[in-house]
């Protein structure tokens, strides 16, 4: 059973050693959380959508189509499910980060921002038209925040900080912000909505970390 009475202070050092050598993913994502942060409140989230929509193609339509499960709650499952095979402590540290993550996600989507319409209904409501995408079922409401966003970001982040080698670090990065960017690219959420669950989904990874360290030598 998980325990965080009692821990070694040198496990604490370790630990604070092992994140801050995990920079490859920590440092590009506070730079895009910052930035998004900033954006947020001094751009117009339609402005940001349409931005990152302009370019497009049949082939990116079908990478991102695909690639968008890497922030399906299915994926983080397989991970728990391969690693209860591989090291069990690390196992549940990724199923409480997926799980706290999904209880953040869900009380914020169906609680104070249960009325806030994803793109396709905002801007039907506006006058204006997204480009539809093979494939893809376009949700209504429950935009904000994003959950295949706050999924990636929590799983992809977990692993970078259970990975022994930091030479991972920057491709989970670049995973995690693939699967957040697809949800925009499918027309499924705003700009807004995936910083906001990238968010959520670190700080929740970072808590259970924190809370629960395990003994990590990065390579």
């Amino acid at each position: 059973m998980l325990s965080s009475k009692n821990t070694n202070p040198n496990l604490r050092i370790q630990q604070i050693r092992s994140v801050y050598s995990k920079a490859g993913f920590w440092v590009p994502a506070l730079v895009f959380l910052l930035t998004g942060w900033v954006l947020i409140f001094t751009l117009p989230k339609e402005v940001s959508f349409r931005w990152l929509t302009h370019n497009h193609s049949p082939w990116l339509d079908v990478a991102m189509r695909n690639l968008t499960y890497l922030g399906d709650g299915l994926m983080l499952v397989l991970t728990v499910l391969i690693f209860l095979g591989i090291d069990k402590s690390k196992s549940w540290r990724i199923a409480l980060a997926g799980i706290f993550t999904s209880i953040v996600v869900q009380s914020l989507k169906h609680g104070p921002f249960n009325q806030v319409a994803r793109p396709s209904l905002h801007f039907s409501q506006i006058g204006e038209a997204i480009r539809a995408i093979p494939g893809v079922e376009q949700h209504a409401m429950n935009s904000f925040p994003s959950g295949h966003a706050a999924s990636a970001f929590a799983l992809f982040w977990m692993l970078t900080l259970l990975n022994t080698r930091k030479r991972y670090a920057f491709p989970f990065f670049m995973l995690a912000l693939t699967a957040a960017f697809s949800r925009v690219y499918l027309g499924q959420h705003f700009f807004n909505d995936i910083v906001a669950g990238a968010t959520i989904g670190m700080a929740v990874s970072s808590f259970v970390f924190w809370l629960w360290p395990v003994k990590i030598e990065s390579k």
